[in-house]
């Protein structure tokens, strides 16, 4: 980039890429198409045209993968953070620990949460490229996929957490079953905007 780059421009796109260099230099690229400088380009990062990088991601981490491990992250990209427990509920694999341990050894986009052990989650570009393939790849999943990640946070004893995904499978009778448990719990713990979230489908 030949214009001059501030700090906080620098700071929010190193945020929002997480550090990620080829993001950085993806987005860059299309501020020269656009003849925009990096700065509008930090301004409107929420208007970033994600499909040259979600290309970059297909052809350069997705497609060398093997097809069960590609599985296993668009089933774990329903969550926005996860240890092997809520993993092998939702994929119903045992090695969900070990599957998740190589892929971070592998840097596949997976963070341990700093401060809790066997907790992770995903790059943020990384996790909206795997909903971006999932919904491309595995519709007819979704619904299920949310139910069974609501029934896992249910043995997590995270109610909030469960009704999120029940709301997002757009199913009625695990939100009444989850509220009839947890309702008035929540409710006198004051999260009243995750119940009203949840009766509004």
């Amino acid at each position: 980039m030949t214009d001059g780059i501030d700090d906080d421009t620098a700071d929010n796109l190193r945020s929002y890429v997480e550090g990620w260099p080829s993001a950085l230099q993806l987005i860059a690229l299309q501020a020269q198409h656009h003849k925009r400088t990096l700065a509008q380009s930090a301004e409107s990062v929420s208007q970033f045209n994600h499909a040259h990088l979600w290309d970059y991601l297909v052809e350069e981490v997705f497609d060398l993968l093997d097809q069960e491990t590609r599985q296993f992250l668009m089933q774990c990209s329903v969550l926005d953070h996860f240890n092997d427990s809520l993993v092998t509920a939702l994929t119903k694999r045992d090695d969900a620990l070990s599957m998740i341990e190589s892929l971070n050894r592998y840097g596949l986009f997976i963070y341990p949460l700093e401060g809790e052990q066997n907790w992770y989650r995903f790059h943020n570009l990384f996790a909206d490229f795997l909903e971006h393939e999932r919904n491309a790849r595995i519709p007819q999943q979704e619904a299920i996929l949310h139910q069974d990640a609501a029934k896992a946070w249910l043995l997590e004893d995270a109610p909030h957490q469960a009704l999120s995904h029940a709301h997002k499978a757009r199913d009625p009778q695990l939100t009444a079953d989850i509220l009839s448990r947890f309702g008035w719990k929540m409710f006198n713990s004051g999260e009243l905007k995750t119940l009203e979230q949840a009766l509004t489908f």
